[in-house]
């Protein structure tokens, strides 16, 4: 018997599920955060049980990964946040003188 892929990466290095392209990452929130069961998950967002289970076993399998995914985008938002209040700090100086 063949085995079945579940799970692809696609262009952008992003983890998905081979049938509908759902994000590895969304399974696994709605799983942990959300608390819903992989029946919940499966009809949510059409795709099958083993779908589900493949992609939060992929999540499971690479939790470092996503860690570390997580952590560069909180400091690329953090960055853009502080520039962003730079960016406000300066026009409102402006606007006062």
């Amino acid at each position: 018997m063949e085995a079945i892929q579940h799970i692809l990466i696609d262009d952008d290095g992003i983890p998905r599920t081979v049938n509908r392209r759902v994000k590895v990452k969304m399974i696994a929130e709605a799983h942990i955060d959300a608390g819903l069961n992989a029946a919940d998950i499966a009809a949510e967002y059409k795709i099958s049980l083993a779908d589900v289970h493949a992609a939060l076993t992929y999540y499971y399998d690479h939790q470092s990964w996503f860690a570390a995914r997580d952590a560069e985008n909180q400091k690329h938002l953090a960055e853009h946040g502080r520039k962003l209040d730079d960016l406000i700090g300066e026009l409102r100086q402006r606007g006062h003188e």
